[in-house]
């Protein structure tokens, strides 16, 4: 491997070489699967007639600081107090390249003059609105952008992310006033900080605590833990300690009005109030100023900009990633500095970007103890660190109450009858609202017109002005009627059009019928309220319902209406959308479901053979795919991915066509969706995926709800029962003879697509093009900080009564201690290093052990072991070695050197040094730093870059991992007296796959490749590599309509069983992205993204696809909301226990708090199996999925994953004849289902032959 720096721009202009490019191809074959498809055809690559064994040379590209911007020192800022024409020229280039284009112009106000950085390595630059006075970008390093938990520097929390952790103010008599002692202090960080439930890790952390140098024995004889949590809850609660206003909770009391449908009143006011005390919240505003004095505020960016991308083609694209590089952040900027000034104010104007989170959760797996809580990051924040549950970067701002539990009784005494189930949920509606204006109160609003004056951490002040970026929210905040006719939050669709979800009238629909929160509106909310509380008429009332419903407003007046409405702001732009509810926990979770129904609707045993296949999937990555030991028919933790091969052979044709193209489509669908950085081609794919996929859903709606005669699956029915039941001892109509009681059958249950979370689809483009990518307002980071809450309540009582007061201390407690914990890290950093965990570093490309497991001779090794690989062993791997020694660069073909050459290399005692791991560190298409494990017992596929330039070219070669080796090397070169020292060089031995060159693969025909082994006594079957030329691992799924074999290599090794054929393409989004290309931090396959991107046709954008009979729809529609007017809180409570799995899956068994887990050193299986994903990937980890993972988000335990199962899927449902060669399709979508897989018919395996 060679390992590219570019000195000159490190010594001129700071731009350090990003990027490990690498992208993938996708075949341009257009005609689709057969029914019946023929046996595989494998090939190697091969040009002028010769054999390719060797594949291209890999360049590591390290990604790590971007363009510094030379007028600015490295962390320090400059009082900014106005804009000269000099200081905002764009510097000049030091390169002698052609300038890059500009980009596209946008209005600014006149005081600010764009200010233009100088492309890196990758090709990116930034147009800043005026010269930044702090850019935290340009100062990143390679360490600031490493991800995979067992890379060096990955695992180290963000500095300065705890607040107040540095903060000059902050003295040691400060920090540990709050305990008796400092061991005291150490003892309690130990006690709340980790897990509950206190396993061998945590015994570990508590040596380290008392090994600390504060750490005195002597001090803790007395010790008690219950004093020293009031001593510290005491110390918060003090207006002296430096902590007070940050850290303090206040509680309030909101008061709402009460509504009867009898009783009229003058007015509003002499409407009878209720009065709901317990409401926790902090200030807005303290917040607000103590992060921005607090030494975070040095990693938060202050001046938005755009990103552009200077492409190898010559062209320029926009980037989107951060939310502090969005146009709505841009935006916010030029509106906050247009505001009128008064003349002496010379102060810096930024942005403090407020993100919202809010989400009712349970707190324990039994009983009815829940929580509603808001949340509050900051986009100012990398997003990067903000998904770290480590980084501490949530704050908790309020915690909602429960409506009192004796409401009826009240209501009852006032009224003389109990109140409505419409009365009661409008009740609920407004105590929220009535929070959020106690949130919003005066203090805020002045903030928010004239700004905030604070000097930051740096000795700068500024006027800071708080704005909303984004609300994640439910129905109750966005004021619309729950599954009302218009449900959208952002256009006014009707329900009866959800259906054309991406053709050309919907898409026009979404701009011409946006909703606004208009004067129009708000007089209608009015008229409402005195229908409500003047003339007695009911909260859902007719008369109501007159004025309301047209576009399913509720007589709610919206708090961030009432407050901001007159400074411009629009209500509904900020609810975003969210990719967990209304995709992988919405529609394609419908999806899914339904296709279970289909299959329980074909008999058979095509459940069985779908459960069996998914347990047979094998594993990848650090939890991107686990094992599955549930059965899939029950939806338990499967991805879209998961179906394609799973569902091979079940449907008959055309129906699985049918199938496996909208699977392919959900998965391509959802891995554009979750890329963590766009450019305008990619949005320009999610467009198009978007109208593809509504058109599969449609074709498949008409197809196939129409064909089968769905029904209830059991559990469907089974949880029917049970509200049937609880509602109707709620009515007391339970007999007194239940034995007589009239059980039905289960119902008639089709495929429902007018839902909002199907039309939302829509949406994601322009949101991304708007707001930055996904993950920067995904409900993940909310789901994720729901385990905070959920740990401390076994802390608590448990009293309802007293229970959130006490969580608002365990809160309060947990940010302080975390100061002491950070401080404690930071004098352990200039300590000798002590962890027996070794981790690599993120510059080299890969690692392996400086131990063996263990050490071979090489003859009696050869000896033990037979079979075709080892035949002519020692020949080929001289010949291996001869050619890297001689530095021979790779032509395409064979080496054929002599005895007299292999002479040359000596292998020093003929030992044969066996590891277990090799770790492939990479660069992914955001440029960041990831890394992958190798073990051939388990994670045994790799990919290289292949050296293919004919008209059925493909971009990489596969190969497994059968043993990893190195060795000590003399070499004498010719006409030497002696030889060289001794040489360690390491080596793979693989078997190489081959490509399936007549199976029509990519986006044009909807399918994964496919590859297979070559026919298991070819000599050209085997061979050797560096290991500096693997790229990635991949994730090949068996091809299971193919049958398997485990005789392919005889009894020679004991590797994992011979899958000969195999799907792959979506394994997470990165592997995506080198199989669709595009990708920015992908440079050395970029020569490729052309052909890539070329393949699939672009959808006609007539609306001429399947045509949906309005009567069909409303027979589904009707089934669906007769179940969801009584089963809408089970349903909520389903999605949140999903929730709460989803953030618990992702970071499930992590030893370091930040999402990642216990790195992949060791030998044994299960840790290989269960280790999860870095949370900020898949957010929360990784972020997700499938066949080659392209889904890093996390997987909910109670459904499928949409980007694995669709790949299963795909594969399932090709129909094979029995007796044919088993074959492996790498997966390169995380959202293919793999069900297809599951359904095929042909038990058989035989060897398979590769193409003469």
């Amino acid at each position: 491997m060679q390992e590219v720096r570019d000195n000159e721009a490190w010594a001129t202009d700071n731009g350090e070489i990003d990027v490990d490019n690498d992208t993938a191809a996708v075949n341009q074959d257009i005609s689709g699967p057969s029914n019946v498809p023929p046996a595989p055809t494998m090939i190697t690559s091969k040009r002028s007639g010769r054999t390719i064994r060797m594949p291209r040379r890999f360049i590591d590209y390290l990604p790590g600081t971007r363009t510094h911007l030379a007028h600015m020192p490295s962390i320090v800022r400059q009082q900014h107090a106005g804009i000269s024409g000099n200081e905002n020229e764009v510097p000049q280039s030091h390169s002698t390249s052609s300038p890059q284009p500009s980009p596209p112009p946008f209005d600014l106000p006149p005081q600010l003059i764009p200010f233009q950085t100088q492309p890196d390595m990758f090709g990116l630059y930034s147009v800043y609105l005026t010269r930044p006075t702090l850019a935290p970008e340009a100062n990143s390093t390679l360490e600031g952008v490493t991800d995979a938990p067992t890379l060096d520097g990955a695992c180290a929390t963000p500095r300065g992310v705890h607040l107040g952790v540095s903060s000059p103010e902050i003295s040691d008599d400060d920090l540990f006033g709050a305990f008796t002692n400092p061991s005291s202090a150490l003892l309690m960080a130990w006690h709340y900080s980790g897990s509950n439930a206190k396993s061998a890790t945590e015994l570990n952390h508590l040596a380290d605590f008392l090994c600390d140098p504060d750490f005195r024995q002597a001090d803790l004889v007395g010790f008690n833990h219950a004093r020293e949590s009031k001593r510290l809850d005491d110390y918060l609660d003090g207006r002296s300690n430096p902590f007070h206003e940050h850290y303090s909770w206040q509680m309030s009391t909101v008061k709402i009005r009460l509504p009867n449908e009898k009783v009229r009143f003058p007015s509003e006011t002499d409407a009878p109030e209720l009065t709901i005390p317990g409401v926790y919240h902090r200030s807005l505003i303290n917040i607000i100023t103590r992060m921005f004095k607090d030494d975070v505020s040095l990693h938060f960016n202050m001046t938005p900009f755009h990103r552009y991308w200077n492409t190898p083609d010559n062209r320029t694209l926009e980037v989107f990633s951060e939310s502090y590089a969005s146009p709505e952040m841009v935006n916010a900027y030029k509106e906050v500095n247009a505001l009128p000034r008064d003349p002496d104010d010379k102060l810096e104007r930024v942005v403090a970007s407020l993100m919202v989170w809010s989400d009712a959760t349970h707190l324990a797996s039994f009983g009815d103890a829940s929580l509603w809580p808001f949340y509050l990051f900051f986009g100012n924040q990398s997003k990067y660190t903000r998904g770290k549950p480590t980084a501490r970067a949530c704050h908790h701002l309020a915690y909602i109450p429960n409506l009192p539990h004796n409401l009826q009784e009240i209501y009852v005494d006032i009224f003389g009858e109990p109140a409505s189930s419409s009365t009661f949920t409008h009740l609920k509606r407004e105590l929220v609202h009535a929070i959020w204006e106690l949130i919003l109160d005066g203090k805020f609003m002045e903030a928010y017109e004239h700004g905030i004056i604070i000097c930051c951490s740096d000795g700068i002040t500024q006027r800071v002005f708080p704005r909303f970026f984004s609300y994640s929210a439910d129905y109750p905040e966005n004021s619309i009627k729950f599954l009302g006719q218009r449900p959208c939050p952002r256009c006014l669709v009707q329900k009866t059009d959800i259906h054309m979800m991406g053709m050309v009238l919907d898409m026009k629909r979404r701009v011409t019928q946006e909703r606004t929160d208009s004067l129009r509106r708000r007089q209608r909310v009015e008229e409402a309220q005195k229908l409500i509380f003047e003339l007695g008429a009911p909260v859902d009332g007719s008369r109501v319902k007159a004025i309301l419903n047209e576009e399913s407003y509720v007589p709610i007046r919206n708090a961030f209406s009432a407050r901001l409405a007159d400074h411009g702001i629009d209500m509904f732009s900020l609810f975003v959308v969210d990719q967990l509810h209304e995709f992988e926990l919405g529609a394609w979770k419908a999806v899914f479901t339904h296709l279970m129904r289909i299959l329980y609707a074909a008999g058979g045993t095509a459940v069985q053979k779908l459960n069996k296949r998914y347990r047979e999937v094998p594993t990848f990555g650090r939890g991107t795919i686990r094992r599955f030991h549930h059965n899939a028919s029950a939806m338990k933790k499967l991805a879209a991915r998961d179906f394609e091969d799973l569902l091979q052979n079940l449907l008959p044709e055309p129906h699985n066509t049918i199938t496996l193209d909208l699977l392919f489509d959900l998965a391509s669908w959802h891995a554009y969706a979750k890329l963590r950085m766009h450019t305008t081609d990619t949005l320009n794919f999610l467009d198009t995926a978007t109208v593809i996929l509504g058109q599969s859903v449609r074709k498949f709606y008409k197809t196939m709800c129409n064909y089968y005669y769905t029904t209830e699956l059991p559990d469907e029915y089974a949880a029917r029962g049970h509200r049937e039941a609880a509602l109707a001892a709620k009515k007391n109509l339970v007999s007194a003879a239940p034995g007589k009681r009239k059980v039905a059958g289960p119902k008639y249950k089709s495929l429902n697509i007018s839902t909002y979370k199907f039309h939302t689809l829509g949406d994601y483009a322009n949101t991304i093009r708007q707001r930055g990518t996904t993950d920067n307002y995904t409900t993940q980071p909310g789901e994720l900080e729901h385990r905070h809450v959920k740990r401390w309540y076994p802390r608590t009582s448990k009293n309802k009564k007293t229970m959130v007061a006490t969580m608002t201390h365990l809160e309060a407690r947990e940010r302080l201690i975390a100061k002491v914990v950070n401080r404690r890290q930071k004098t352990l950093e200039s300590l000798p290093k002590h962890n027996a965990r070794q981790r690599t570093s993120p510059s080299a490309h890969y690692h392996i052990s400086k131990y063996p497991k263990c050490s071979h001779d090489i003859f009696a090794w050869i000896d033990e072991h037979d079979g075709p690989a080892i035949k002519n062993f020692i020949p080929r791997l001289k010949d291996h070695l001869l050619a890297r020694l001689r530095g021979m660069d790779y032509s395409g073909d064979k080496h054929d050197f002599s005895d007299e050459d292999r002479n040359q290399v000596i292998i020093v005692n003929n030992q044969l040094r066996e590891h277990s791991i090799l770790q492939i560190n990479y660069t992914t298409y955001d440029m960041r730093r990831e890394q992958d494990s190798i073990n051939p017992r388990t994670h045994v596929d790799v990919l290289m870059f292949s050296h293919e330039n004919d008209d059925d070219r493909h971009p990489y070669w596969y190969a497994r991992v059968i043993k990893i080796f190195d060795v000590d090397v003399w070499y004498r070169a010719q006409g030497a007296t002696s030889a060289q020292a001794s040489t360690r060089m390491n080596v793979l031995f693989v078997r190489w796959f081959g490509r399936d060159i007549e199976y029509k693969a990519g986006w044009s025909a909807k399918r994964l490749y496919r590859v297979g082994f070559f026919k298991h006594d070819d000599p050209e079957g085997f061979g050797f590599i560096d290991p500096d030329q693997v790229v990635r691992g991949a994730h090949l799924i068996p091809g299971f309509e193919h049958g398997r074999t485990d005789t392919q290599l005889g009894h020679a090794f004991g590797c994992a069983t011979d899958d000969d054929n195999a799907d792959f393409n979506f394994v997470d989004r990165d592997m995506f992205m080198r199989f669709r290309g595009g990708g920015v931090g992908h440079k050395v396959t970029q020569e490729w993204d052309e052909f890539l991107q070329n393949d699939g046709a672009v959808p006609s954008h007539e609306e001429e696809d399947i045509q949906l009979d309005s009567e069909e729809l409303q027979q589904a529609d009707v089934v669906d909301e007769a179940v969801d007017d009584e089963a809408a809180d089970d349903e909520a409570a389903d999605d949140e226990a999903a929730d709460d799995e989803a953030a618990d899956d992702e970071t499930a068994d992590d030893d370091d708090g930040d999402g990642s887990t216990p790195e992949d050193l060791g030998d044994d299986e299960e840790n290989e199996i269960w280790i999860d994903e870095e949370l900020d990937d898949g957010f929360l980890a990784r972020e997700g999925y499938g066949a080659l993972h392209a889904f890093d988000t996390v997987i909910p335990s109670d459904w499928i994953p949409p980007q694995f199962s669709a790949y299963l899927v795909l594969q399932a449902i090709h129909a094979l004849p029995v007796y044919q060669p088993s074959t492996f399709v790498p997966a390169f979508t995380e959202l293919l289902p793999l069900t297809p897989i599951l359904l095929l018919r042909t038990p058989a395996c035989q060897v398979l032959r590769a193409s003469s």
